[in-house]
C-alpha cells in the first residue's frame, strides 16, 4: 500500500480522497475484544462512495485503510480531521488509535446510526500515518462514506467547520426571531378571526421553515441536543408537510 502525500499549509486544508483499501463485511479494530485483525485480501475503491456503488447493497460493513505522508511542517503539531456527516455510523482511527466515533459500527444489531459533522484532532511524531475508517449503515436511503474528510491545520479545519454551521444557525435564528415576532403581531392585531388573518399562517410558516433548517442538513441539532437521527429525521419531514400545507393556506388567501 503506497503512501500519499497531503499537501496543506496553515492556510489550506487537503481532502482525503483517493483511492483506499477496501475491506468488506469485516471490522479491522474491534473495541469490544481490543484486537486487531487484518485480512489477507483486499480491494480498492475510490473515496468519497457509497456501499450501493461499491457493492451494489445500501446496507452494509466495511473497513476503509490508507497510508498518509503528513508534510515536513505538520510532524509533532496538532492535526486537525473535519468529517461531514455521513449516512450510517464511523469510527476512526489514526495509527490504530481511536481519534472519533459518531453512531456504533456494527452488524445488524449492533448499529447505530448517528447524523453528525465531527472535528477531531491528533499528534503524529511520524511523517507517515495509517487512516483507517470503519462504516456501517443499515436501515437507511444511504450508505457509506458519501462525504469528504478534511484534514489540516486547526485555522483552515475550524474555518471550513464554521462557515458551514455559523451561517446557517444565523439564518434559523432570524427566522425564529421574525416568525415569533409576527406571530405575537397577529395574535395581538386579531383577538377574533384568526383563521382569516394571513399574517398569522405567514408566521406560522416562517416558523415551520426556521425548525426545519434545524433539524435539516447539515443537522445542527446533533451539536446541541441528544436527539437520535430517526426522530431528528421524522421531525424534518413533519415540518416540511406542515410547512407545504400552511404555504397552501396562505395560496388561498392570495387567490
Amino acid at each position: 500500500m503506497s503512501a500519499i502525500p497531503l499537501n496543506f499549509d496553515e492556510n489550506n486544508n487537503a481532502n482525503l480522497e483517493g483511492l483506499w483499501n477496501y475491506y468488506p463485511d469485516h471490522l479491522i479494530f474491534d473495541l469490544k475484544h481490543n484486537n486487531k485483525s487484518l485480512p489477507p485480501s483486499h480491494s480498492e475503491v475510490q473515496l468519497p462512495n457509497s456501499f450501493y456503488t461499491i457493492s451494489g447493497h445500501k446496507d452494509g460493513v466495511a473497513s476503509f485503510q490508507q497510508k498518509f505522508i503528513l508534510p515536513e511542517n505538520a510532524i509533532k503539531k496538532h492535526i486537525y480531521i473535519y468529517v461531514p456527516y455521513q449516512y450510517g455510523a464511523y469510527e476512526l482511527y489514526v495509527d490504530g488509535r481511536m481519534i472519533a466515533q459518531v453512531g456504533e459500527v456494527g452488524d445488524r444489531l449492533q448499529h447505530r446510526t448517528m447524523l453528525a459533522p465531527k472535528v477531531t484532532s491528533f499528534f503524529s511524531q511520524n511523517k507517515e500515518i495509517e487512516i483507517t475508517l470503519q462504516a456501517s449503515s443499515f436501515k437507511h436511503i444511504r450508505g457509506g462514506l458519501e462525504n469528504p474528510v478534511y484534514i489540516g491545520f486547526s485555522h483552515p479545519i475550524l474555518h471550513k467547520f464554521y462557515r458551514q454551521v455559523i451561517p446557517l444557525s444565523l439564518m434559523s435564528g432570524i427566522l425564529l426571531m421574525t416568525g415569533s415576532f409576527m406571530l405575537l403581531f397577529a395574535l395581538y392585531r386579531r383577538p377574533s378571526g384568526y383563521l382569516k388573518n394571513p399574517i398569522l399562517f405567514l408566521s406560522l410558516f416562517i416558523l415551520c421553515l426556521s425548525l426545519r433548517s434545524f433539524f435539516a442538513v447539515p443537522f445542527l441539532y446533533s451539536l446541541f441536543t441528544n436527539i437520535s437521527w430517526l426522530w431528528g429525521t421524522r421531525a424534518e419531514y413533519l415540518l416540511n408537510r406542515i410547512r407545504l400545507f400552511i404555504l397552501y393556506l396562505i395560496s388561498l388567501f392570495i387567490a
